[in-house]
């Protein structure tokens, strides 16, 4: 299959020119996932119990919980001499998991959590685009440390949700009230830089 692929790849070259192909392969890296698994972050959505479609609790898990969700927000790669950022919240329904077993009102309860994680990943996502706008937008390329500088970003940013899960996890649902309070307003401050789907393509100087 993989012989095939490059075969295939090498027809496709001989028909554009090196150009065209540099400029095919960079847009085809920076399209969004298009899996049905794969649910993008939308304001007007609302994760529903058949979104966690993963049939069996993470084994591996250190804590007992009746839900969780597998959310991401930004990838990095480097492709033919150039530094792609593709910056979204997206959710995997197939590593995301939830009891089915409880009762309606407690999978409403999981439901509303895990949904927090998902508008949490937006958060950070909106809060990244405009760090990562701000400081490179206008620059023709980027260097290994800068690709760093993103990356280190993120998990900066990421450990908001453990201390999301912590707090709930200590304090129960007085917690969860004040955290949906904060969320809510969150989202509306930084509403300006929502967007489904942002890229950031520069030269890179990386070697």
């Amino acid at each position: 299959m993989f012989c095939e692929t490059l075969s295939g790849q090498n027809r496709v070259r001989k028909k554009l020119s090196e150009k065209e192909f540099i400029r095919m392969e960079i847009e085809n890296e920076c399209k969004l996932p298009e899996k049905e698994n794969i649910i993008i972050w939308d304001e007007k959505y609302k994760l529903d119990i058949d979104d966690f479609l993963e049939k069996q609790k993470n084994p591996e898990l250190k804590y007992e919980v009746d839900g969780y969700i597998v959310v991401g927000g930004v990838e990095t790669s480097v492709l033919l001499g150039k530094v792609i950022f593709k910056i979204y919240a997206a959710m995997d329904k197939s590593k995301s998991w939830i009891n089915k077993k409880k009762s309606e009102e407690y999978i409403q309860d999981v439901l509303n959590h895990e949904q927090r994680h998902f508008d949490l990943a937006e958060i950070i996502v909106r809060k990244l685009r405009k760090k990562i706008i701000r400081k490179f937008w206008f620059r023709i390329s980027l260097s290994c440390k800068d690709i760093r500088y993103v990356n280190n970003l993120y998990d900066e940013y990421w450990k908001i949700q453990d201390q999301y899960d912590s707090e709930i996890k200590n304090e129960g649902d007085s917690a969860q009230e004040r955290w949906d309070k904060w969320i809510d307003e969150e989202l509306e401050r930084t509403k300006k830089w929502y967007n489904k789907h942002l890229v950031i393509v520069k030269r890179c100087r990386c070697k």
